[in-house]
């Protein structure tokens, strides 16, 4: 009997917010108030901890155009 199928790990993963910012290229600042204003994903908080879902953050991504990405960062660094 293979049980391989069912052992098989969940793809979902969590990303903390370094991880979130390393793929969405915007300040923590920036990311905050778009959490706040609903513009980005909202977390999982588990305790004191945040986490974001992978499957929200890649479904995020896949709603913006290159030139959203691009702007989502104000450009004054």
């Amino acid at each position: 009997m293979n049980h391989q199928n069912s052992m098989q790990p969940n793809s979902q993963k969590l990303y903390r917010i370094n991880q979130v910012l390393e793929v969405i290229p915007v300040s923590r600042t920036t990311w905050w108030n778009g959490v706040r204003d609903g513009r980005f994903p909202k977390p999982i908080r588990n305790g004191r901890m945040t986490f974001w879902k992978s499957e929200d953050i890649e479904s995020f991504i896949d709603t913006l155009s290159p030139v959203e990405l691009s702007k989502l960062e104000p450009h004054s660094k």
